[in-house]
């Protein structure tokens, strides 16, 4: 439990880093360019939001048909990078 309380802390710090300068940048459009830029600038940040909200959603999904097959997967995953580790080691000659 512990280690998915960590990765859910570093992962809700790096997205809260994004969203203050989204934020920080939205407030200075406002005050350089007049309030309806301000609002585009928003409404363009709560889009895209939005975009990732639907992808992390669609993640879970796929996640879950796969879910059987996962061990299956890594080592398949494992037999790729092994084979590609080795054609990046050759000699260039």
């Amino acid at each position: 439990m512990v280690g998915a309380f960590g990765t859910g802390l570093v992962v809700g710090l790096s997205v809260a880093i994004f969203v203050g300068y989204a934020a920080i940048a939205v407030l200075e459009t406002a005050a350089r360019d007049g309030l309806g830029s301000g609002l585009s600038a928003g409404l363009g940040i709560a889009t895209a939001d939005t975009l990732w909200a639907a992808v992390a959603a669609a993640g879970t999904v796929v996640n879950r048909l796969f879910m059987p097959w996962s061990g299956h997967l890594n080592w398949a995953a494992v037999a790729v990078l092994a084979r590609r580790r080795k054609w990046i080691a050759r000699p260039a000659w």
